[in-house]
């Protein structure tokens, strides 16, 4: 029976060495942000913005064209922030060659009754007029990168592509100084060319930081302005092809827009915290 029980105990202590070293393994294999194919991140934005429109327009056809009040959503209006969705990824379709994609979108709507008067689109809304304001914004790039330098535990790649920018900021009122309910809508979709920088550093095993900037100055088709995009995240990946990250990205863009639905300016600015899960393989 000693013999046996000393037996029994040698094969569970070779079986645990076994299972360690395979554990070893597995976590030594981790899919690294310098040489994986596929890369996802899911999870929150939480946004701060502060946005500024201004939309000229006419009461009627023909008519002169008003200059519109420049409005801050967030204060005028009374439209507070919100945590939105964000998904972010990349396809590594060579080793110096990415594809890369980006999405968010919010809807806020408020309610106030306004101190001060507003032209918006050619309507006027007087001073104490109970105003419903929704403001929808949609965000996503597709970009294409270049490494042009790679080493063991970096890359640093330019990269262009299309951030496209969607709002639609409606205002509808009934006061008691008005004869009978106003609306009116400002609405544009901006495919804007973008080029930048991205930097990706395994600063320590499993660690990883990635930092990119994005700009846009110039005129193009019926925006007139700038639009700089800046994004630093630091991401942990405890398991193969799972980890999790925080970041923070802040955007700034004033144009100008001159198209049929929305004539005047768009200065916004967003800066948010970003918390999320990643897979990758």
């Amino acid at each position: 029976m000693p013999h046996n029980g000393l037996s029994r105990a040698k094969a569970l202590r070779r079986r645990a060495t076994v299972l360690a070293l395979a554990l070893a393994g597995v976590g030594a294999v981790q899919a690294s942000p310098l040489d994986d194919t596929f890369d996802l991140s899911l999870g929150a934005f939480v946004l701060s913005t502060n946005t500024t429109v201004r939309a000229d327009g006419s009461a009627a056809p023909g008519a002169p064209v008003e200059v519109g009040t420049p409005i801050n959503v967030e204060r005028q209006l009374a439209i507070s922030d919100r945590t939105s969705f964000r998904l972010d990824g990349y396809w590594r379709f060579l080793e110096r060659h990415k594809i890369r994609v980006m999405y968010f979108d919010e809807s806020r709507s408020a309610q106030k009754s306004i101190t001060e008067e507003i032209v918006f689109r050619g309507q006027t809304y007087p001073v104490n007029a109970q105003l419903s304001a929704r403001f929808d914004t949609l965000v996503a790039e597709l970009a294409y990168e270049y490494a042009f330098l790679r080493g063991e535990h970096y890359e640093l790649a330019g990269t262009v592509g299309i951030h496209d920018l969607t709002f639609k900021l409606q205002l509808t009122a009934v006061g008691q100084t008005l004869n009978q309910q106003q609306s009116a809508r400002a609405d544009a979709n901006g495919p804007l060319p973008v080029f930048g920088v991205h930097y990706v550093w395994e600063f320590y095993p499993r660690w990883s930081l990635d930092a990119l900037f994005q700009f846009f100055a110039l005129k193009f088709e019926q925006y007139d302005g700038n639009l700089q995009d800046y994004n630093a995240t630091v991401f942990y990946m405890p398991w193969k092809n799972f980890g999790f990250g925080a970041g923070w990205n802040q955007f700034r863009t004033n144009v100008n827009v001159d198209n049929a639905s929305y004539d005047g300016n768009l200065a916004w600015r967003y800066g948010g915290l970003r918390l999320f899960f990643r897979a990758s393989y």
